[in-house]
């Protein structure tokens, strides 16, 4: 009897690993891996990103921001750095809203402005919010959070850069 319960679990893992693995292969969901290189427009240009399903919001590297008023509207200009070369681009994008957001385990909330961007992984083509931060310090001047990610990919963390 106890070899036939072995058994009958066993082939019950193996359905539901078999299941599995048959969802995630017929799903409409992109698979990309922790990190990824993406087109971000504007500015038209690539960039390394790291996939961060911890992370509500998207965020790009940005600095020197200035608030200007543009046909009665908030706009901002800054400067984004690329990681492929030296070449700063300065950009004036609409400030869609104004967020504030606790970094890590600090206690202190930061405002943060956000603006729509085009973003392409692989095949997925997106458009999104990102929070515009000082990243010079970080690895990765783009951070791809849940809000482009939800309904459109799989993160598999063991793999890195699957769409070159």
């Amino acid at each position: 009897m106890r070899n036939f319960k072995k058994l009958f679990y066993i082939i019950i893992l193996i359905q539901l690993l078999g299941f599995t693995l048959f969802a995630v292969e017929d799903s409409p969901l992109v698979v990309v891996g922790e990190l990824e290189m993406t087109l971000l427009s504007p500015p038209g240009r690539w960039y390394r990103a790291r996939i961060d399903t911890g992370a509500e919001l998207s965020s790009l590297n940005a600095f020197d921001l200035e608030v200007f008023d543009h046909d009665g509207s908030q706009w901002l200009r800054f400067n984004i750095a690329s990681n492929l070369d030296s070449e700063d681009v300065i950009l004036e994008l609409p400030v869609e809203r104004i967020v504030q957001v606790r970094q890590g385990n600090r206690p202190e909330l930061q405002k943060r402005y956000i603006v729509n961007l085009d973003t392409v992984i692989g095949s997925l083509e997106l458009r999104g919010e990102f929070t515009l931060a000082d990243r010079r310090k970080m690895k990765y001047p783009v951070l791809i959070g849940r809000n482009l990610l939800s309904g459109y990919a799989l993160v598999d963390v063991s793999r890195q850069y699957i769409h070159q």
